[in-house]
């Protein structure tokens, strides 16, 4: 576990992300760092039985995986999770609220690797990578499906590839797609 930023926080939690997709593997959910007087290890993290998300580790290492196990709808569910820590002379219980997305994969398209998209919808729109040269024909970064907009969980945005990702995930609905305004994507209508 790291050290926590904030010099008066104990036991300080970062959300890291929120959002998931029912049966779509495990995320990263708030990261715990440590500021005790002596070394501490977290004992426990609890969640509600009715929450839509369950804990995915047997060890906390400083990260908490969370799995989504139920839609929430796109307001998402607020969660209490209670973290327990404790060393040699310390024992403390915290409680963290944070609001969580679970999407159903049913309703999402998926993405097979960067080259195809699986959906019962009728597909508004396709967006190319263009490889920095301004012409199509690069790997399939998202798609606008009933007026909403999806990015391919297998495509690195950051880094701009496919890399290694062959696999069949569902698409991340976006509010503000990272390929609006940016003249390395091809926006297609089919």
């Amino acid at each position: 576990m790291g050290v926590a930023s904030d010099q008066r926080a104990y036991l300080g939690v970062t959300v890291v992300e929120t959002e998931g997709t029912v049966g779509g593997g495990s995320f990263s959910l708030l990261e715990l760092t440590d500021n005790f007087p002596e070394e501490v290890d977290v004992d426990s993290v609890s969640l509600p039985n009715d929450a839509p998300i369950s804990y995915d580790s047997d060890e906390v290492d400083g990260d908490v995986e969370v799995v989504c196990e139920e839609a929430t709808g796109d307001e998402g569910e607020s969660v209490t999770l209670e973290i327990a820590a404790s060393g040699e002379t310390i024992e403390v219980t915290k409680n963290e609220e944070v609001t969580v997305t679970c999407i159903d994969p049913e309703e999402t398209p998926t993405f097979r690797g960067c080259g195809r998209v699986d959906t019962d919808k009728t597909i508004e729109q396709t967006v190319l990578y263009s490889q920095g040269n301004g012409q199509g024909g690069g790997p399939l970064v998202g798609v606008r499906v009933d007026g909403r907009a999806y990015k391919n969980p297998n495509f690195d945005f950051e880094n701009t590839n496919c890399g290694n990702s062959g696999g069949k995930r569902p698409g991340i609905e976006v509010t503000d797609p990272p390929w609006t305004g940016n003249g390395d994507y091809i926006v297609n209508s089919p």
